[in-house]
């Protein structure tokens, strides 16, 4: 029993106790941290979806309102209100506006203006 009495062996002893019971609790302390940060990415995607789902909710309710199919009968079918008058105004639309636009594209491709063309002289041409 001598040896319980030496004050160097009671220390090692004490410290090793310590570092046993101390290696669980790092372990234990890094695994929270770990899920804690987990549940915190999982409630920033719920914070998402909940956004997410919010507007996909308004989406459907505006497509469900009258609003909505006035506005599609309005532009598919043609409908109007009773006493209302419509004027077309001819050239302008989805289909001559896209025409226009090729129509400029192709003058400037024609020209000689293509865009690689146009960084170059921008980069490179004396002012």
């Amino acid at each position: 029993m001598n040896i319980f009495k030496n004050q160097y062996f009671v220390s090692f002893l004490g410290l090793t106790i310590i570092i046993l019971i101390a290696i669980p609790l790092v372990k234990n302390n890094t695994k929270q941290r770990k899920i804690n940060r987990e549940i915190e990415s999982l409630q920033k995607e719920i914070s998402e979806m909940n956004g997410r789902n919010n507007d996909l909710r308004k989406a459907v309710d505006y497509l469900k309102s009258d609003q909505f199919v006035l506005e599609q009968s309005r532009l598919n079918l043609n409908a109007r209100k009773p006493g209302e008058d419509v004027y077309v105004i001819e050239g302008l639309g989805a289909s001559g506006t896209s025409a226009q636009i090729f129509d400029i594209n192709q003058a400037i491709i024609e020209k000689g203006e293509t865009n690689p063309r146009k960084w170059f002289k921008y980069f490179f041409a004396r002012k």
